[in-house]
């Protein structure tokens, strides 16, 4: 039984196109070319927009209940009835990089990623937290987490 399932941003597409043994990644501009999902047989599988299997994570102890790709693509967050966060390098062939046990005292039910600051354009400088970028793509990302759990709390996660 499938938990949950994710689309994953053009961001992960290179990381994705790899797994899936591309030459060259979708184009940005398409959508929902690769998905992820979790399962109650404590996997996490990565599929294309066809219906191919391209990859199966496992390392969690029991049921995936949320999955949260990483805004810049680079890595794929899943939170389990093990009460553990685990996070997946993407780009490399989805090895499990971290374990955060004991997330919480009870199962975690869901995750969200903190969503991006918003941008403010001035002169056709691109300005973050007041201070301008000139001549750089500027990608924000915060890196914090919320999780939420059958043991009545939410917890946010930072860096």
């Amino acid at each position: 039984m499938v938990n949950c399932c994710v689309f994953a941003p053009p961001s992960a597409y290179p990381h994705l196109a790899t797994i899936a043994g591309l030459k060259r990644p979708p184009p940005a501009t398409s959508s929902s070319e690769f998905i992820a999902t979790g399962s109650r047989d404590k996997t996490i599988k990565l599929w294309d927009a066809r219906g191919t299997l391209l990859k199966t994570l496992i390392g969690h102890d029991n049921w995936i209940r949320a999955l949260a790709f990483h805004p810049a693509g680079k890595y794929l967050l899943s939170v389990s009835d093990d009460k553990t966060i685990r996070c997946w390098d993407l780009t490399q062939d989805g090895r499990c990089v971290k374990t955060v046990d004991e997330a919480h005292s009870h199962f975690a039910t869901c995750l969200r990623w903190a969503p991006a600051p918003a941008k403010e354009q001035t002169n056709g400088e691109a300005k973050t937290n007041g201070i301008p970028k000139t001549g750089e793509k500027v990608i924000n990302v915060r890196c914090v987490i919320a999780t939420g759990s059958a043991d009545m709390n939410v917890r946010v996660f930072a860096s």
